[in-house]
């Protein structure tokens, strides 16, 4: 068994850090199991290469601290390369009074000044920053030809629930009234989650909703309800289980209950003139089930959505590894929000 390479193991620590080694020939007394990863054959080579060559173990754990230092040191890596593939010019701002990563990509064409997108980085509620996460935000801002403002939220379990979201209202208000008719968001995994309860708490302020929304596999229900959760087990390798998900979702949550609609919006109700709504997913994402009923929800409710699943992929593929796949991924996000924007 070849080991995984170190920017294999710091990619799979961008959703949801967990441990993650390719153990030795043997498991002794207190090492976590093996789970090795069955390999579907319809997807590409690349693919296949990544699940063959991987085993996986986790074990549920709330020593946040420990993960952060080692996600933020590999992190640094992702970001140096997708600077150097994309060479994109970034810079600090402040909107709402919040701290704002903006990306101008290379092919940014300023008869689009009045477009924008605004970003929320996955993570779990507990890991990640805007700056981490240029790994994501590069390629995307680069495909769409537009500025990618993405935001540096507080993080659980220092800050729970419902302080990110207070954090992030602003931010649209003022991102609204800047770019009325030119405004999308995107967002991953937890950031998925948090753009809708942030807009869902904006809209009840009377903010102005922004024109479009894209959602890269969605955390949007932190309890273990949903078939996905228990359907496919040990078959996703990003994230495993939910056993493995549930320390980060009750760090989040706090007191608040996880079936409360402010923490899992796929309980919440949704106004008929929230966004057109895109959301994608693979047939291995753990969470595929919150995409597919966060997905019937809107529909149930007349909002425009669609449901992009492709098919083989875990939990965060479009963004790692390199696979056709993830291009692919990336590309239908990037033309979903020039379409829905009028990208010149």
């Amino acid at each position: 068994m070849r080991s995984i390479p170190r920017l294999v193991l710091a990619l799979q620590l961008l959703l949801f850090a967990m441990p993650a080694h390719v153990p030795g020939p043997a498991s002794g007394p207190g090492q976590t199991r093996v789970l090795p990863i069955e390999v579907p054959s319809t997807i590409s080579d690349e693919a296949r290469a990544f699940l063959e060559n991987a085993e996986w173990t986790k074990e549920p754990t709330s020593d946040f601290d420990a993960y952060r230092s080692s996600f933020d040191a590999q992190m640094e890596q992702l970001q140096e390369a997708a600077q150097r593939k994309f060479s994109p010019a970034t810079g600090w701002d402040q909107f709402g009074g919040a701290r704002v990563l903006v990306v101008t990509p290379t092919t940014y064409d300023r008869k689009n000044d009045d477009k924008a997108v605004l970003f929320f980085h996955g993570g779990g509620y507990v890991l990640g920053s805007a700056e981490r996460y240029l790994a994501l935000a590069a390629p995307l801002a680069h495909q769409m030809k537009l500025r990618v403002f993405s935001v540096d939220y507080p993080l659980a379990p220092e800050s729970p629930y419902p302080l990110a979201i207070d954090h992030c209202v602003p931010v649209v208000k003022e991102m609204v009234e800047r770019y009325p008719k030119g405004l999308a968001i995107i967002g991953d995994s937890a950031g998925g989650g948090l753009v809708l309860s942030v807009l869902l708490k904006a809209e009840g302020q009377g903010i102005q909703m922004p024109v479009a929304v894209a959602l890269m596999s969605p955390w949007v229900d932190l309890s273990d309800n949903g078939d996905s959760y228990h359907t496919l087990a040990g078959k996703d390798p990003a994230l495993l289980n939910y056993q493995v998900l549930e320390p980060f979702a009750r760090a989040y949550a706090g007191k608040t209950p996880l079936i409360d609609p402010g923490v899992s919006p796929v309980y919440a109700t949704y106004p008929a003139e929230f966004p057109v709504t895109f959301i994608q997913t693979g047939t291995r994402d753990l969470l595929l089930s919150n995409c597919c009923r966060l997905h019937q929800k809107l529909r149930q409710q007349k909002i425009h959505a669609s449901l992009s699943v492709h098919e083989g992929m875990w939990h965060g593929f479009y963004l790692y590894p390199a696979t056709p796949e993830r291009e692919r991924a990336q590309r239908e996000v990037a033309e979903f929000v020039r379409d829905s924007l009028g990208v010149k």
